[in-house]
């Protein structure tokens, strides 16, 4: 097995891999974040590093990877699971195992399309946006807190940093306005976080992604979910399948009271006033699910994996 010792010269220098012994030196487990993309690939191998070089680890550190297939779409599937089990391998050997991986696999029932177009859960918006809870933050948490214990002092470390958007500047200015290294979890009172790569400029992650030749995830990251109607499409465009945008065009256009069903009062009195607080209606969820369908069959991949269609087929009664 290839070695997975940093691919570029020593970064013992940079206040991140200073931050990240900190980090190990503490008290309280680490979980980290790793998606496989530039960024969490960079911060992962600030640890690796610290640990070969003599950092003592006396507690537990595991890297946790949630299901992120889908924001891969443009290869198979299984090609982006081999891809980072693979990953995982190579850090627990290059941590003499002291450092455990674990990949999360979202419940059928809590995946994109399960939720949208099997559970009619509305096209995720700015308040309804409930993928990525769904998808990724419920997984990881029950995991970890399976894996470390409810009540066991632990460290979320991500590689979010400013230089990725204007909106990541925002929400990290507003979640730790003190730029601290370690600060309360807002979404996890039991939990602390930590962004030790807040301050890291863009060029830094792609020159370190560049040194992974072939591997780099710059060769395969970088899209994001392709419905997401958040990422924007410049990020998810390719020309190679123009048939997403005309379902993406047709997801949000279910952002329509008379596209919901209004079951409980409250929810009528809601749609009354033009806002969307329903179930998507089941014929325009089968009509979405033949339009997903047939984009499947024209890209020659599976957007749909089986499992998770049987799902939907039967909550919509096909």
């Amino acid at each position: 097995m290839e070695s997975l010792t940093p691919p570029f010269p020593s970064v013992r220098q940079s206040p991140e891999y200073d931050a990240c012994v900190e980090l190990i030196r503490r008290p309280e487990a680490l979980i980290l974040n790793y998606s496989g993309g530039k960024d969490s690939i960079y911060l992962v191998d600030l640890f690796v590093e610290a640990i070969q070089n003599g950092t003592s680890v006396n507690k537990r550190m595991i890297l946790v990877t949630s299901d992120a297939v889908e924001e891969e779409w443009f290869q198979p599937k299984e090609t982006t699971r081999n891809f980072i089990l693979r990953r995982h391998a190579q850090i627990e050997e290059a941590t003499n195992g002291l450092v455990r991986c674990h990949y999360v696999r979202t419940p059928v029932e809590r995946r994109f399309f399960a939720k949208f177009l099997g559970d009619g859960e509305p096209y995720p918006f700015i308040k309804t946006r409930w993928c990525t809870k769904y998808m990724k933050i419920l997984p990881i948490q029950a995991l970890v807190t399976k894996v470390v214990g409810r009540k066991t002092p632990r460290i979320t470390v991500t590689g979010r940093r400013k230089a990725e958007s204007e909106a990541r500047a925002k929400t990290l200015k507003r979640v730790n306005p003190s730029n601290l290294l370690v600060y309360p979890d807002r979404d996890l009172k039991t939990s602390l976080r930590s962004d030790p790569l807040q301050d890291v400029a863009n060029e830094t992650v792609v020159q370190h992604a560049l040194k992974y030749g072939d591997d780099s995830p710059l060769n395969r990251t970088g899209r994001g979910c392709w419905f997401c109607p958040f990422i924007g499409k410049f990020k998810r465009y390719n020309p190679r399948f123009p048939q997403f945008e005309r379902l993406l065009e047709a997801f949000a256009n279910t952002r329509r009271v008379e596209c919901c069903v209004a079951d409980t009062p409250e929810r009528r009195a809601k749609l009354d006033q033009g806002m969307i607080a329903g179930k998507l209606k089941p014929e325009l969820r089968r009509e979405l699910l033949r339009e997903v369908l047939k984009v499947q069959e024209d890209v020659g991949f599976e957007l749909i994996e089986a499992e998770e269609l049987a799902y939907i087929e039967r909550r919509l009664g096909l």
